[in-house]
């Protein structure tokens, strides 16, 4: 027999399903215990190991476990009773399986062992963010990661980075209700029902109700055409659309990032589209902060890509154009997208080869790179292997980079005199580059 993961969804065709837990009661006197015979089956319906949630019985009902993976003998001791398992088996789902935002499971745990902190990353919805409750199962976890994810941590420079951290916490500053916030994981409010008594239900038939109706019900088959035609268009025109689209979305209540992201894919222009996307969200004096709303996005487009990194940061550029007062935080803007998983090293090295030309002027593009350079030289000095220790902050040219927070802690010293002699201009040899100020 099956069950519904969330027992709350009562829905028959509810598509991800478990079987129901099993519980065989074994021994007598100070000896009995309960064995759980399908508990490999159930942890692999959760995508968790079996161990994570015969650890948590143990925590939840103070008993010793014992397991065994080798021989997929999962047992609690004491005498347990199948209704009071899969009771305390809903409680780990909601906690330790389902998103908070869609509540779905297909999530993926990934533990950030400098931080001692585990993040929880959902497919279905693309939230991201880190457990923030207590409990005796998140040490457990720490200490023994699921196989086969990567750990996070700056430690690694060898592209060990194929399971990336895809949270961050939320900014304490914003408003709203936290529970709805990427980088926090809790459990989602109850929305009460909504009052429809004062509802209209009447039909809108002037013409341009009509003609509005008639858009709507164009058959599959025509869309599909529309969006072949715009996949044959070249690359500015597919980014003109792209950068149309994106300006209208961001003025919506609640901006559409699953939506832009399949925009973008079906243009094909998320490399160079990562740049359409800093101008129309990120062209702000707030970057740090606007950075940390919009991670799960960036990641997404930024996705083991360098160049689609050299891009974003090329971007940066205009934005600290734009913003003349970024220009003295560019070591924390860079620590920031650094540490939000957003620009791995190499797109880092990638965009420090040069100074270009391209996006803005020689010389703030000099000046950028100046400023940049105390991260730049912690990040080819940073250790090849991760460190046992809590924190770890390592400090170059009067600014103090601390590696293990979820954010940037910078110690400035008075800057020197910038150097005053420029370098000669080189001419671009990138030819594909686009210009997003073009658009």
């Amino acid at each position: 027999m099956s069950l519904n993961v969330n027992r709350k969804v009562e829905d028959p065709f509810y598509r991800y399903k478990m079987p129901k837990l099993e519980a065989k009661v074994e021994g007598s006197g100070n000896g009995i215990k309960t064995v759980i015979p399908n508990m490999v089956d159930i942890a692999r319906a959760l995508d968790r190991p079996p161990t994570y949630v015969t650890k948590y019985f143990g925590c939840e009902l103070g008993a010793q476990v014992q397991m065994d993976d080798k021989t997929e003998r999962y047992i609690v001791n004491g005498s347990r009773t199948q209704e009071d398992l899969q009771n305390h088996l809903d409680g780990f789902i909601e906690k330790f399986v389902l998103c908070s935002i869609c509540e779905n499971p297909e999530t993926k745990l990934i533990v950030h062992q400098k931080r001692k902190e585990i993040e929880q990353r959902c497919g279905a919805c693309g939230a991201t963010g880190f457990l923030k409750f207590n409990h005796r199962l998140i040490q457990y976890i720490i200490n023994h990661p699921p196989e086969g994810v990567g750990k996070g941590g700056k430690g690694s420079k060898k592209g060990a980075k194929k399971n990336k951290g895809r949270g961050s916490d939320s900014d304490s500053q914003g408003s709203g209700n936290v529970s709805q916030k990427i980088g926090t994981i809790e459990a989602p409010d109850v929305m009460a029902d909504d009052d429809d008594d004062d509802v209209d239900w009447s039909v809108d038939t002037s013409a341009e109700a009509v003609r509005a109706r008639e858009q709507a019900q164009l058959s599959g088959a025509v869309t599909k055409l529309v969006q072949a035609e715009d996949q044959d268009l070249p690359l500015p025109e597919r980014l003109e659309i792209f950068f149309k689209f994106l300006k209208e979305k961001a003025s919506e209540d609640k901006f559409p990032a699953r939506e832009v992201l399949q925009k973008a894919e079906l243009l094909d222009c998320k490399e160079k589209g990562i740049m359409a996307l800093t101008e129309v969200l990120l062209d702000r004096e707030d970057l740090v902060n606007v950075l940390k709303t919009h991670q799960a996005l960036l990641q997404r487009f930024a996705d083991e890509n360098p160049r689609a990194q050299k891009y974003l940061l090329h971007s940066m550029e205009i934005v600290i154009e734009h913003h003349p007062a970024l220009l003295k935080k560019v070591p924390t803007i860079f620590n920031a997208l650094y540490d939000l998983d957003i620009v791995e090293e190499e797109g880092f090295l990638n965009w420090d080869e040069k100074v270009s030309k391209k996006y803005v002027s020689k010389e703030l593009s000099q000046q950028i790179h100046d400023n940049a350079k105390p991260f730049m030289e912690w990040l080819k000095t940073a250790d090849d292997e991760d460190s046992d220790e809590d924190e770890e902050v390592e400090e170059v040219d009067g600014i103090a980079f601390d590696s293990t927070a979820n954010g940037v802690t910078v110690e400035e010293k008075k800057p020197e005199a910038a150097a005053g002699a420029a370098e000669d201009d080189a001419e671009e040899e990138e030819e594909d580059d686009l210009d997003i100020d073009d658009i």
